[in-house]
């Protein structure tokens, strides 16, 4: 079949961002702020709080590192900044909805 020209290229309807907008995101946008806006209790008044991971069981196993601003999880292994959030975050969702998540999110 040719291709009328009608549809357009599967690849122009997705742009990926450039590594300087990433960077951009990632120094704009706070880790703390996007578990939080998940509906996770963080604890601790230091640079370093902890709350329960929304990819495995640890209920204390998440840590937030507002300094660096990263995240990471003593029991899965998750973790890096906001842009790593937000990918895992979504991909879990979007798994959940098809039924294929492995690990369940909260």
């Amino acid at each position: 079949m040719t291709d009328s020209g009608y549809w357009p290229d599967r690849r122009s309807l997705v742009s990926r961002p450039s590594k300087a907008e990433l960077d951009r995101l990632a120094a704009e946008i706070a880790v703390e702020r996007l578990v939080e806006e998940r509906g996770i209790a963080l604890s601790g008044e230091d640079t370093v709080k902890v709350g329960a991971c929304p990819w495995c069981d640890t209920v204390a196993g998440l840590t937030v590192d507002r300094e660096a601003n990263t995240f990471s999880c003593s029991g899965c292994d998750a973790g890096g900044g906001p842009v790593e959030w937000v990918l895992a975050i979504e991909a879990c969702r979007l798994l959940t909805r098809s039924s294929f998540c492995v690990r369940g999110c909260r």
